[in-house]
């Protein structure tokens, strides 16, 4: 672990959050703002992003939220996605979101 801010730590260390290209655009107590820049990898099967990413994004910017809050580091031990169906959306490679 380091004690580095969020923002350094994602682009300083080889992270999965890194991987996916993870940026941070805003972090304060209970609140957080990631993005990525959307590439092939980021696709599924359907050509719509894939549930794992957004999974991922989810949970970090719900650490992020929270440690801003609560001032110390904190981990994931549970999280529960409910997914209903919804219209196709495709996104298209190279859009941010």
């Amino acid at each position: 672990m380091t004690d580095k801010p969020p923002a350094t730590f994602l682009r300083d260390y080889p992270t999965f959050e890194r991987h996916l290209g993870v940026e941070v655009g805003e972090v304060k107590p209970g609140h957080a703002v990631l993005f990525i820049d959307i590439e092939a990898f980021h696709l599924n099967g359907n050509g719509t992003l894939h549930g794992g990413v957004y999974a991922a994004l989810i949970d970090n910017a719900m650490g992020f939220a929270v440690a801003a809050l609560a001032q110390v580091r904190v981990a994931t031990t549970q999280m529960n996605l409910q997914c209903k169906s919804c219209p196709h959306m495709p996104v298209i490679e190279n859009q941010r979101r």
